[in-house]
């Protein structure tokens, strides 16, 4: 199943595909004083001519930069 990550607000930036199979994904640029905000979400149909049904998760946000692991 093929999954999303969008930065919000909505619109903010491209959603962008996580590779199939992958736990983790790099995103930035990360604003280091505020929210970094993002939801997942896994696509559950293709339509054609259309767009896709994706069932989206809740916002998670998280401050500042952190420390992602490699």
């Amino acid at each position: 199943m093929p999954l999303l990550l969008q930065r919000e607000p909505p619109g903010s930036q491209p959603i962008k595909s996580v590779a199939p199979g992958s736990t983790k994904t790099a995103v930035s640029p990360l604003a280091p004083n505020g929210d970094n905000c993002f939801r997942i979400g896994a696509v559950l149909r293709v339509n054609q001519g259309a767009a896709p049904d994706v069932a989206w998760s809740q916002v998670a946000c998280v401050k500042g930069r952190g420390q992602g692991g490699s």
